[in-house]
């Protein structure tokens, strides 16, 4: 897995899946099925890095089924999550319904950078759907759980996510 996480980081898209796929393997030949998901979601995001949405939803979906087996709330909201970063390019309003169910459970497993995260995605998704207010509140979600933590990417993410949509106001 990490020489194939190397790989994608290098945009070398064929040998990372080549690593994931060896990994996979392995760990379906292990019984690991925690470490399959794993797995699954890494192939997701390779896809993702290539621009085949297909190709990455199939593999987080497998993700999604094995955390949900497992009965993984946490990992199960992370793969949600993922789910609706490519619901949101290809169907907004499903994307919508996706992070609520990935914020819901982020918030039950006290995963603050995760929500903080989704809150972000959700923020996006309202803004491309003009609900500038929507949006507004869910950055202002994210600056408030930032207050918690210490994550000023994201902070720095939604204040000019908020900028954005203030800019968007006064068109």
């Amino acid at each position: 897995n990490n020489l194939g996480n190397v790989f994608r980081n290098m945009r070398e898209y064929d040998k990372a899946l080549e690593y994931h796929q060896r990994g996979l393997a392995l760990k379906i030949e292990l019984g690991n099925k925690s470490s399959e998901g794993f797995s699954h979601h890494n192939i997701g995001l390779v896809h993702f890095a290539m621009g085949d949405h297909a190709g990455a939803l199939a593999a987080y979906r497998r993700a999604l089924a094995i955390r949900e087996q497992l009965q993984d709330p946490r990992g199960t909201g992370v793969m949600l999550n993922a789910i609706g970063s490519i619901e949101a390019l290809t169907s907004p309003t499903l994307a919508l319904a996706t992070y609520q169910r990935a914020l819901a459970l982020r918030r039950q497993t006290g995963d603050t950078r995760g929500e903080m995260a989704t809150e972000l995605n959700l923020g996006d998704v309202y803004r491309r759907l003009g609900d500038l207010q929507a949006a507004s509140d869910a950055f202002n979600r994210v600056l408030a759980l930032g207050n918690r933590l210490d994550a000023p990417l994201m902070q720095s993410n939604a204040l000019k996510a908020l900028s954005e949509v203030e800019a968007g106001r006064e068109n």
